[in-house]
């Protein structure tokens, strides 16, 4: 197995994560545009009563009997109707960069066996298991991925050991051309993982939620540069109903051209592939020389 295989595999699979998260917008737009042409279709008709206008039933069948039990009716106004498409937007958003980061994990479990597979040396002993060194030769890639996989540690273990062989990649986290500590970013994406997957996005103290980024990472909480990062932490939330979830919409942006938006989700995303390719560059030479 190559690293550049390895790598192009990511690319490939982040591909489909992007293509994913546009047609998610593009059904959006189609369902925001419809209920807008409903209400101004309404408000020309003002003798309608009714405000609802996404009318639900739900039942499930008893086991015992095959009757129908009826759980809940719901009625939703217009205005209840657009929070719920923006609300199953961003949850569709969020579940795109959760896979992406695993994506990411799955990418690093990769390429650390092959750097072992190329070369032994480049692992700590106890990485190999319980076997002996000269037994280790004939191995295949499929045995030191399965190694890599029972790393402990797991993927921070993985990018702390390839930094003691690469310290070009800790040099590159800090100093690189986009303006961000990419160690800072790649803990707060995966803390945006943990808490999209176990919490359903929603942050219950944003002060700690920062301070463990922080942890991960191993920058300062105070400072500065603390500041500037924990605010763009708190970019991430919203108002009202968002105030205490991962928002990850779409943002508009002062360009002066009607309608541009930044794409939060693609942004994200973009940090994981620099990543990538940096440690994929890094080893690449290494191996080589």
């Amino acid at each position: 197995m190559e690293l550049e295989k390895i790598f192009k595999d990511f690319l490939e699979k982040m591909t489909q994560l992007t293509l994913l998260q546009r047609s998610a917008d593009n059904v959006f737009m189609k369902e925001i545009k419809a209920l807008e042409l409903y209400k101004n279709e309404r408000e020309k008709q003002p003798d309608i009563d009714s405000k609802y206008v996404d009318l639900h039933n739900m039942f499930f069948r008893i086991a015992g009997t095959g009757e129908h039990y009826f759980y809940s009716h719901v009625d939703r106004s217009i205005e209840e109707k657009e929070l719920s498409t923006y609300v199953h937007k961003n949850r569709q958003y969020q579940w795109i960069l959760a896979e992406a980061y695993e994506e990411f994990e799955d990418f690093l479990e990769g390429i650390y066996a092959c750097a072992a597979y190329h070369n032994h040396n480049l692992w700590p002993l106890g990485d190999f298991g319980n076997i002996r060194f000269q037994e280790i030769e004939g191995k295949n890639f499929k045995w030191f991925l399965e190694q890599a996989k029972r790393k402990k540690g797991g993927p921070k273990a993985i990018i702390k050991d390839l930094k003691k062989v690469l310290p070009i990649i800790n040099d590159a986290e800090s100093n690189n051309s986009l303006n961000i500590d990419l160690g800072f970013a790649i803990a707060m994406i995966e803390m945006f993982r943990h808490i999209i997957v176990h919490n359903g996005g929603r942050v219950k103290n944003k002060d700690d939620f920062s301070n463990k980024i922080f942890e991960k990472c191993g920058l300062s909480k105070k400072g500065q540069i603390a500041d500037e990062y924990r605010n763009y932490i708190l970019y991430f939330f919203g108002r009202d109903y968002f105030e205490d979830k991962i928002l990850l919409l779409e943002r508009p942006i002062d360009s002066g051209l009607p309608g541009h938006h930044k794409n939060i989700v693609d942004e994200l995303n973009r940090y994981l592939m620099a990543y990538a390719h940096m440690v994929y560059i890094a080893l690449d030479k290494y191996i080589k020389n």
